[in-house]
């Protein structure tokens, strides 16, 4: 069976990744700008038909076209770095490193973790002569109980004491006067029978702190619960030192304290709200597009819109995943209405697999609108569109 060439990917960022099985690399002739359309001979002799969709045969039906820009409604002015297609797609695909480095805030490393270790986490530095931990969820000993951060796998322990424990690094690679968010778990046990009412972490970056709102200590035998903090700084200098230090709230008494799942992102300027809009066009095409599980497309996290096939294309054994620039609203039948035009990128799944896109935390994609369209294949080589989802890039 000969499917249309749903593997073209407009994306300059060098060798193209391999989905399905299958090595993806732009067609010859093809590139950004350029989209598969119905050879023109192929339309009026008409499509191969049957009496439920159209077989398109890659080598003779489809062939490398420019995109029609200007005579559809723009979704967006994307911001990505170039401001261009292949630039956005680049972007979206490849992801968008971060400037600022920060070294293992997963705080992952091996120890015996049932005992005080005095390991630090790769990456790190204890405030000698003090003493921090590195445990996990089976360090349960001195009446101590860890449950599992949200992060999982192990975690920083310090005691705010007398002399209180803490761990530090330099980040590097920061902006003069940009706004960085801080992000981390924290945890608080009692150990023993000590007997303070409550511990906080002090966060220090550069010359500034700021503290993480008071846990309260639970009673021995007691799980923890892991609670998540976000704090903002403005860097003064290129390469600051992050210090995490654990604090009691009464002087001389004894707290014990997990960290886990620091982050450091540089703070958009703009708080954008993430969009996704369901359109089934005129005539409509089935709702069979769902938008994402875990919401609209969010920068750092994953978008997970998927096709439903309980009713349609049962039998489907591909999903192709379009992505575009302009909306628009052509009737194709028997395919159904085409809803978006401009394409960029797509992406290949067999069905029951979804659609997992990561959007990296990358500033310039907030705001970003473009139009989602899903395309089912039967085994007999018949298409069939779904709805579209017309989508914001937000920040949160």
């Amino acid at each position: 069976m000969t499917h249309p060439r749903t593997d073209h990917l407009p994306c300059a960022c060098g060798p193209s990744p391999t989905q399905a099985g299958r090595s993806l690399s732009p067609p010859t002739g093809g590139g950004p700008g350029f989209r598969w359309r119905v050879r023109r001979a192929s339309s009026e002799r008409g499509l191969r038909r049957s009496p439920r969709g159209s077989k398109l045969r890659a080598d003779k039906d489809l062939e490398c076209w420019p995109d029609r820009v200007g005579t559809r409604k723009v979704l967006s002015s994307p911001r990505a770095p170039g401001g261009g297609r292949a630039a956005l797609a680049c972007a979206l695909l490849a992801g968008a490193a971060s400037s600022q480095v920060l070294v293992n805030g997963d705080m992952d490393g091996t120890a015996a973790f049932v005992s005080f270790n005095a390991v630090v986490p790769a990456g790190w530095s204890p405030n000698s002569p003090n003493t921090p931990d590195l445990w996990d969820e089976t360090s349960d000993f001195g009446g101590m109980i860890w449950e599992p951060s949200l992060g999982g796998g192990p975690f920083v322990h310090c005691a705010g004491y007398i002399n209180n424990e803490a761990v530090f690094q330099t980040v590097t690679g920061l902006t003069v006067g940009a706004t960085y968010d801080i992000s981390f778990e924290q945890a608080a046990t009692r150990f023993s029978a000590y007997d303070d009412v409550a511990g906080f972490w002090r966060v220090t970056f550069g010359a500034s702190f700021l503290d993480s709102d008071p846990m309260p200590i639970p009673p021995t035998l007691t799980p923890v619960v892991w609670e998540s903090q976000t704090m903002s700084f403005t860097a003064t200098a290129t390469s600051q030192l992050l210090t995490l230090e654990a604090r009691n709230v009464t002087p001389g008494e004894r707290v014990d304290l997990g960290i886990d799942s620091v982050t450091i992102l540089e703070a958009c300027a703009d708080a954008v709200p993430g969009l996704e809009f369901v359109r089934l066009g005129t005539p409509p095409n089935p709702f069979a597009l769902l938008p994402g599980s875990t919401g609209p497309p969010v920068i750092g996290t994953v978008w997970d819109p998927t096709v439903d096939h309980s009713t349609f294309v049962p039998d489907a054994v591909l999903d192709v995943y379009f992505f575009y620039l302009f909306a628009d609203n052509t009737p194709y039948p028997p395919i159904g209405t085409i809803l978006c035009d401009g394409a960029i990128f797509n992406q290949l799944r067999v069905p029951p697999a979804s659609l997992a896109l990561p959007l990296p935390y990358d500033c310039s994609l907030a705001n970003v609108r473009l139009c989602a369209q899903a395309f089912s294949v039967e085994p007999s080589g018949n298409i069939f569109a779904t709805n579209a989802l017309d989508i914001g890039i937000g920040t949160f």
